[in-house]
């Protein structure tokens, strides 16, 4: 069956499509995209300057390059990580991989991405069996009144010398309720991941 709006599933796209147009660009999967490119390419900036030994500074030509990125980003654009995704089966890593690959035959860039990666490398070595206390009040059996999320462990991490984005932080059963010790994973980079653990204590 060819899409029509008597066709659509929803009528945000059959008879209220043209009302919604000025969405698109921010509520699709498109515009989802476009703004985790955004994050990304901002954040690679930000890390370059960030004054780490192994992640020098960039140039100016680098980063209008990667600001380009942002400002002209495509449908064609989106559907080249669409074709990622179908590789790494996970949206934000083939947001990555897309960044990555405009990378190549730019030898600046191609040596920061990197100095990037041994720098993920350098801290994943230092919080290797890392171990970080969350103090909360609770319960006699143990249950929290509350609970620990990825921005108490970001704090947590940041008073002991590592800065850390929480968004790096996998919590896959969510926020952690109870006293205990939790093994927990930090995305440094698509391709380094430091292990950690997490000793929540009542106060």
């Amino acid at each position: 069956m060819n899409f029509t709006p008597i066709s659509a599933l929803s009528p945000l796209d059959g008879r209220y499509a043209s009302k919604l147009n000025a969405l698109r660009p921010l509520m699709s999967e498109q515009g989802y995209m476009h703004r985790r490119v955004q994050v990304e390419i901002a954040w690679f900036i930000a890390l370059s300057d960030a004054g780490f030994a192994e992640f020098k500074p960039l140039t100016p030509g680098a980063r209008a390059y990667l600001t380009a990125l942002v400002k002209n980003f495509s449908e064609a654009d989106a559907v080249a990580i669409k074709a990622f995704e179908k590789v790494t089966n996970h949206d934000v890593k083939a947001v990555e991989y897309w960044i990555k690959s405009k990378f190549k035959d730019r030898p600046e860039l191609e040596k920061a991405a990197a100095e990037k990666l041994a720098a993920a490398q350098g801290i994943a070595e230092k919080m290797a069996g890392l171990s970080v206390s969350v103090g909360r009040k609770a319960g006699m059996d143990g249950r929290l009144f509350g609970s620990v999320g990825t921005n108490d462990i970001a704090n947590a991490l940041k008073a002991v010398g590592f800065v850390v984005d929480k968004a790096a932080i996998r919590m896959p059963d969510g926020p952690l309720k109870a006293i205990g010790e939790f093994p927990l994973d930090v995305a440094l980079h698509t391709d380094v991941v430091a292990n950690i653990t997490v000793a929540v204590v009542a106060e």
